[in-house]
């Protein structure tokens, strides 16, 4: 209904924070519950506490740090604008500690290095077998008849899916094992050498560098990196040392790509190429600790541990794009078709395969949040430069036009973009040229706007009501909304307000009144339609609600394709953002780098790498596109 005041009850004084990507907060007890923007990127990739919400006594600086979020790692290197290939993400849950993967030419085969096992899956990602091994696997080789596993103590000999037919003794923290020139060779990182094994069982133990933690097999030769001396060294299959070769510093996985050898440089975030004589003829820049890498024959793939993430590197060091995972890589396989990646900490592993999708990627301003098509061109919000970007659907940019502090929340009216400014208490209106046509103030911090086909709603996050204006920015009264309202979205005949600090959405009909308030999941942060139901993101315990017209919830479904403790163990995927584009519900989630897909039933159909901190969506009738708060840029996603 319309009100004459901001609210019922006083609202004590407080000071509009200055921009920033943490979130607002006053020292009320009605303390902002949910970040304005992602959460800022930071390098340490392995936080697992989830945030708490702050008590009613709550001082600003505890309420910041109580919804700091999880890290989030922005894109390292940057994207290249592209287009280029964007990989599908399939994830399935394996067991713990998955250590090690191997293709044997019909599955993939999981080492489970805390539960004593094996698995193979089928490359659908079905478990076909399980079979118990010795303490600790950490290693796998296949020589066409028998796995060799490598534990902590010995080298077991299994037959596939059976039980072991030999164990040999190894020397101390066997970490890699490859089979090659019919020998099995290992390399024992705790006594500097490389094992050679034969059929029979014989052993010729080779000394090489300080700590050896990777091998590799080019046809002819073995390859050796000791990470410790920052070498590799080049083994003949008699055992001899054939050269050694100084390489950048911390060098941990290795690869052939059928000419040359790649090695990974962990404290240099890079990676070499290297000719089979030794020498360095290229050095690249990859993520943040690169460790495992694998090549695919067209290109190698490079795990970079703090970052979440693979890089993707030509074989004439193209940039061929970073993607997002959301989970720790470990160990990599190539199947011939896709790339496998081990999540040793999150009991998963995930398949990465090509299947027509594209990605382009734009710079744009600071932070930027909210985006939206006007049928034309491309709007975003950058809401730490105070101004907003007009994208062509090329990605060019045709200027940044300024606005007010932190513009958070964009609409459009068919004739002019809305602007809620956050940090200035103001909306402003844009002509399509980008000229400032006016503009005017509303209540307490303003976090969602709206057109509901007649007069623009901003949304007071502190005030609980909303400010309404007409097409010339005449104000024309309040509405009470709910409490700490985040978003909101016109279904074509109501409005939907998230009310982030109570978990509810409030359903209003066109003169304000309230037709419903119905319960959703922790944190709403954005609302979306199927055309039928609303859809609300619910950031904080990573769920998706389904809600009819009426306001019953008629599904509570998982962000993540795993669940919430398997997938980010006391993290989750932190919805941001929704879009329906027709067919689909797609979510961005912030926490993971990655869109997700889902079907009308909620079954997550696929998930796609956006870029750091993905927020908010929209679509050109063609490409979806996302704006990513942490790489300063918007991705352009087009599929088949």
């Amino acid at each position: 209904m319309m009100v004459a005041a901001a609210c019922s009850e006083p609202v004590p004084p407080t000071v509009a924070p200055a921009p920033s990507l943490q979130p607002a907060a006053t020292e009320t007890s009605d303390a902002v519950g949910a970040p304005s923007t992602p959460p800022a990127a930071i390098s340490t990739p392995d936080s697992t506490e989830r945030p708490s919400p702050p008590p009613s006594s709550t001082t600003q600086s505890q309420a910041r740090r109580a919804f700091d979020g999880p890290p989030i790692s922005g894109t390292r290197p940057s994207m290249p604008r592209g287009p280029i290939q964007l990989p599908k993400i399939e994830t399935f849950q394996v067991g713990n500690q998955p250590s090690a993967l191997l293709f044997d030419g019909d599955g993939i085969w999981v080492a489970n290095e805390d539960d004593d096992n094996l698995m193979k899956l089928s490359l659908d990602g079905k478990l076909l077998t399980t079979q118990p091994t010795q303490t600790l696997p950490r290693t796998l080789a296949f020589d066409g008849e028998s796995l060799w596993v490598g534990t902590h103590f010995a080298i077991i000999r299994h037959q596939p899916g059976g039980p072991p037919t030999g164990a040999f003794g190894a020397g101390r923290h066997p970490v890699s094992t490859v089979f090659a020139g019919s020998y099995l060779w290992i390399a024992n990182s705790e006594d500097n050498s490389v094992s050679r094994f034969a059929p029979s069982g014989a052993r010729l133990d080779i000394k090489v560098g300080s700590s050896p933690v990777s091998l590799a097999f080019d046809g002819e030769s073995i390859w050796v990196a000791s990470q410790r001396e920052d070498t590799v060294s080049k083994i003949s299959a008699d055992g001899e040392i054939l050269g050694t070769f100084e390489v950048e510093s911390g060098p941990r996985g290795l690869a052939f790509d059928g000419s040359h050898i790649w090695v990974t440089s962990t404290f240099n975030g890079t990676v070499s190429k290297l000719t089979l004589a030794g020498e360095t003829v290229g050095t690249f820049d990859v993520g943040s600790l690169p460790s495992a890498i694998v090549s695919d024959n067209e290109s190698v793939w490079v795990a970079n541990r703090s970052d979440g993430t693979l890089t993707r590197v030509g074989l004439q060091g193209e940039n061929l794009g970073t993607f997002h995972l959301g989970m720790t890589p470990g160990a990599m396989a190539f199947d011939g078709t896709s790339v496998w990646v081990a999540h040793p900490n999150h009991v998963s592993v995930s398949k990465l395969t090509f299947e027509g999708a594209s990605i382009s990627t734009f710079p744009v301003g600071s932070a930027p949040v909210p985006i939206l098509f006007d049928g034309q061109a491309i709007w975003v919000g950058n809401a730490l430069d105070g101004n907003i970007s007009k994208l062509n659907l090329d990605g060019d940019e045709l200027g940044p036009f300024s606005v007010g502090g932190e513009p958070n929340a964009l609409t459009f009216d068919g004739e002019s973009i809305w602007a809620a400014n956050r940090n200035d208490n103001t909306v402003s209106r844009l002509s399509l040229d980008g000229k400032l046509e006016g503009t005017f103030p509303v209540r307490k911090l303003p976090m969602a706007i709206i057109f509901d086909g007649s007069d623009i709603w901003a949304a007071s996050y502190l005030e609980n009501v909303a400010t309404r204006l007409d097409g010339e920015g005449r104000d024309l009264g309040l509405l009470e909304t709910g409490r700490s309202t985040i978003d909101m979205y016109f279904d074509g005949e109501f409005v939907w307000a998230a009310n982030a600090h109570v978990d509810t959405v409030t359903k209003l009909n066109l003169t304000g009144q309230v037709e419903g308030t119905f319960p959703t999941g922790d944190v709403p942060l954005s609302i979306a339609s199927d055309g039928e139901n609303i859809w609300v993101a619910n950031w904080r315990d990573s769920t998706i609600s389904k809600l009819s017209p009426d306001g019953v919830e008629l599904g509570l479904y998982n962000a993540s394709v795993l669940p919430q403790d398997v997938a980010l163990p006391g993290v989750g995927v932190l919805p941001f953002g929704l879009y329906f584009d027709g067919q689909h519900m797609w979510v961005a989630n912030s926490a993971s780098g990655t869109l997700s897909s889902m079907d009308t039933d909620g079954r997550i159909l696929a998930t796609y790498s956006a870029g750091g901190g993905p927020a908010k969506l929209t679509s050109d009738g063609e490409s979806l596109w996302v704006t990513n708060t942490a790489d300063n840029t918007v991705s352009k996603i087009t599929f088949p």
